[in-house]
């Protein structure tokens, strides 16, 4: 080192390396050496304290990012009802997180690094446009519902038909349309157990069904359905026993909900599921948006001063029909019916009488009869499916 020593000159100028002064007037090489280290150690020191910085930063956004998600999440899963209400709630908690978000920052501040744009996101994240782009949004559907079901309303008046009051919707709709689609779905094997509890409900008396002879299918679906049915009350007990009994006991109930779903609320209900499935499997077929409204059980004014009380009336894009649907006696029912397709000015095809115990034979001859079809459940969607496709290849 010594004789590398003796052979560099002396530096009588300055020369700087690192902000650290190597030689000057003279100084040896060691010098520069030893501030050159120093100056590496501190630019190390510095990318470290940036890199963390930056971790920082990206945590923040993150969280912010997070706090946005979850706000949508919220959005959609709420119901308008009670929607703003919920929102307003979150939009303290935002607030509350903002607030924290503007601490960490600071404390990102004290190390001197700062993305501008992450400080203007925290601080003018605009939660009200929030709300109002929603509401907006809600009430548009709102208002796509009412003008749907007025094209409805519009179609009976001009038939000098008056609407008189339009059933709300329930809270518990959810709950008896399920129970309508397994009901409709497996009634081939419910059919018994459905006659029994109608028979029951009278003076909320017990009952036993032997299911012996069922198949091992027909077996699980009446006990699932018993199970159900006990679940909201629709049976005040129920057991079932297993082999070798293979016994179903139970105990009917005199609920006003109860009865009005055994006595054929189930069978509406389920056509009404099927009409909007027909309609969503045409609407994919065909690659078009089919505007679809009903009304459920709307009690109307005939032009003759009579009362009476639609079962379901539906419009699809510009085709209406209606359906009746009807589980207990049908014969005194059927002329009256005919008569009302004649006064909404509905042909056979979008005048429907759903019967589910009754045979296809008999639902030939009845639609030959009277100027509507008559169907049972298990054609109900093959029919509606071949009416609305007709009604939007036009």
């Amino acid at each position: 080192m010594s004789q590398l020593l003796f052979h560099v000159p002396l530096i009588t100028g300055s020369l700087v390396v690192g902000g650290v002064v190597i030689a000057s007037g003279g100084s040896v090489l060691q010098s520069g050496i030893a501030g050159v280290a120093t100056g590496a150690t501190g630019f190390a020191t510095s990318a470290l304290v940036t890199q963390s910085q930056i971790s920082k930063q990206r945590l923040v956004e993150q969280e912010r990012d997070r706090l946005k998600l979850e706000i949508e999440n919220q959005k959609r899963l709420l119901a308008f009802g009670s929607e703003l209400e919920h929102l307003q709630g979150l939009r303290e908690l935002l607030q509350q997180s903002i607030d924290e978000l503007k601490q960490y920052k600071n404390s990102l501040n004290e190390d001197e690094y700062i993305n501008p744009q992450l400080e203007e996101s925290v601080t003018t994240f605009d939660f009200d446009l929030v709300i109002e782009q929603d509401g907006e949004e809600s009430t548009t559907e709102k208002e796509q519902m009412e003008n749907n079901i007025k094209v409805i309303i519009d179609f009976l008046e001009n038939r000098d038909i008056k609407i008189k009051t339009i059933p709300t919707e329930d809270a518990a709709d959810d709950i008896i349309n399920s129970l309508s689609k397994f009901l409709g779905e497996n009634y081939d094997g419910l059919r018994e157990l459905l006659a029994i509890i109608k028979r029951s409900m009278q003076n909320s008396s017990s009952f036993s069904l032997s299911v012996k002879e069922y198949r091992q299918k027909d077996i699980s679906n009446v006990c699932q359905f018993c199970t159900r049915l006990h679940d909201i009350a629709f049976l005040e007990e129920y057991r079932y026993f297993k082999s070798p009994k293979y016994l179903i006991k139970a105990k009917a109930t005199t609920l006003p909900a109860a009865h009005s779903f055994f006595s054929g609320k189930w069978l509406e209900r389920f056509v009404l599921l099927a009409v909007q499935k027909c309609v969503s499997l045409i609407s994919s077929e065909l690659e078009k948006d089919i505007v679809f409204s009903y009304l459920l059980n709307p009690q109307i004014t005939l032009p003759n001063g009579d009362d009476f009380e639609l079962d379901l009336i539906c419009h699809a894009s510009g085709s209406f029909f209606w359906i009746e649907a009807k589980s207990g006696n049908y014969q005194q029912h059927i002329s009256k019916y005919s008569k009302m397709s004649k006064i909404l000015n509905l042909d056979s095809r979008h005048s429907i009488m759903v019967l589910p115990d009754i045979s296809e034979d008999r639902c030939t001859a009845l639609t030959s009869l009277f100027s509507m079809t008559v169907c049972s459940l298990s054609c109900l969607e093959e029919i509606l499916v071949e009416t609305i496709r007709k009604d939007q290849t036009v």
